[in-house]
């Protein structure tokens, strides 16, 4: 499926707009519907970019001075965990993780798509059964 259009795509991060792409080019893309399901997915694809951003930040700087001068966590973080739970939701509303692709019961990729945790769980059950 050739990926919509995603709004303000020159602002955000070129990771962003390559993550966008790749879901798009993804089996479980076929399964969405793009007037219901593109609000959420630009949603999910904002989220990512803000993640990105936020998380560059908090690596420069973890610890922050608090309001009496002494060392805090970065108020990031927290922003970070609530960015994570909104991009864990679509990730699975929208079969973009492995389990996620099981539960939906989409169709799994074949050959040089195959997705490599898949492949390896596959090449672990055929040694076990080798002995």
């Amino acid at each position: 499926m050739t990926a919509p259009k995603l709004p303000g795509s020159s602002r955000l991060l070129k990771a962003t707009r390559n993550r966008w792409a790749a879901f798009w080019a993804s089996p479980p893309a076929k399964a969405v519907d793009l007037d219901a399901d593109l609000p959420r997915l630009i949603r999910w694809a904002q989220a990512t970019d803000e993640h990105d951003r936020a998380a560059e930040t908090v690596r420069q700087a973890r610890l922050v001075r608090g309001s009496m001068g002494q060392p805090v966590l970065n108020p990031l973080v927290a922003y970070l965990a609530q960015l994570e739970q909104t991009i864990r939701a679509a990730e699975d509303a929208f079969g973009m993780t492995p389990a996620a692709r099981m539960r939906l019961k989409l169709d799994p990729p074949t050959g040089e798509e195959a997705d490599p945790v898949d492949e390896l769980q596959r090449r672990r059950s055929a040694r076990r059964a080798a002995g």
